[in-house]
């Protein structure tokens, strides 16, 4: 099912150019955001958006100068279009700069929590079910790569930050020369004197070769973290889309091998059980890209 973008924007969102690098890791000072009375701040350690328990309601509010509209337009997008479980977003608005997600608290239990405990038949259940929704989630189609409302993209390949300047924005594009060319810009972006070198040009020189048009929706992060199973082992909700938008087929295996190495290297090899080989495309390429994109910069 192809989805196309629309122009519908209820907020408008300060472009990430005009961010610094501090701003985009701690939250811009000015933006302060309105915390509702009774309020319950679940991980008040956390660096990023604030993840709000309201009691009351029984819903979480998520909010934060980061937190934008198109995250709250996938789950809306998923919940209608698919049968993959998400939180219902009951509201998404911004103010002074602040984005703000209210959604139904979820209950269960974060699989990252039991994942280690569960028998090999648990674990098993738990697999097929995120099998078959990531299949299902592919079968949402595009016509630009880039997040939904026609936004930029927000895979890792475009999320490090430049070496001499702010953070910039890529995207989104209207077929796969111009996303392939966006690679680019990122490498060049990364390095000292914001032009490819001589390192990374067999590596330009693959990446134009990638011609395949195929658009998949994908989630951008999908690790133990973000999904929360109930206690009959059902997969409850898969949550976290801020980094979800159209892509290459190969983008979402690639971004939860990537950070699953770093959280869990058991949980790693599981996503070999979650993905099929038609969305496992160009690992390798793609993990050179990701290295030389920081390789001067560390982020």
């Amino acid at each position: 099912m192809e989805i196309p973008g629309t122009d519908r924007r209820d907020d408008k969102e300060e472009p990430i150019d005009n961010l610094t690098l501090e701003q985009q890791l701690f939250g811009a000072a000015p933006r302060m955001v309105n915390v509702p009375e009774g309020a319950i701040d679940l991980f008040p350690q956390k660096i990023g958006p604030r993840i709000l328990h309201l009691p009351d309601t029984k819903r979480i509010l998520k909010a934060g100068p980061t937190v934008k509209m198109s995250e709250a337009e996938a789950m809306r997008l998923i919940a209608c279009e698919t049968s993959i479980p998400v939180p219902k977003v009951h509201d998404s608005y911004t103010i002074d700069g602040v984005g703000y997600i209210l959604m139904d608290h979820v209950e269960g239990k974060v699989l990252g929590d039991c994942w280690g405990t569960m028998t090999t038949e648990r674990q098993d259940a738990v697999v097929s079910q995120l099998r078959s929704y990531m299949t299902e989630l592919r079968s949402l189609s595009g016509s630009f790569y880039g997040a939904l409302w026609n936004q930029p993209c927000e895979d890792v390949f475009f999320s490090h930050f430049p070496f001499q300047k702010d953070a910039v924005s890529y995207g989104p594009y209207a077929s796969r020369a111009e996303y392939n060319q966006g690679l680019l810009d990122a490498l060049a972006n990364s390095s000292p004197h914001g032009i490819l070198d001589e390192d990374n040009a067999d590596l330009a020189t693959r990446l134009l070769k990638r011609t395949d048009e195929t658009i998949w929706f994908s989630h951008g992060d999908l690790h133990q973290r973000n999904i929360i199973i109930d206690s009959h082992d059902r997969v409850a909700a898969i949550i976290d889309w801020e980094c979800s938008g159209f892509s290459i087929p190969g983008r979402d295996y690639y971004e939860a091998r990537a950070r699953a190495r770093a959280r869990d290297p058991r949980w790693s090899d599981t996503l070999d059980e979650v993905f099929t080989k038609e969305a496992k495309p160009d690992f390798g390429l793609l993990k050179e890209l990701d290295q030389a994109l920081i390789r001067y910069t560390c982020i």
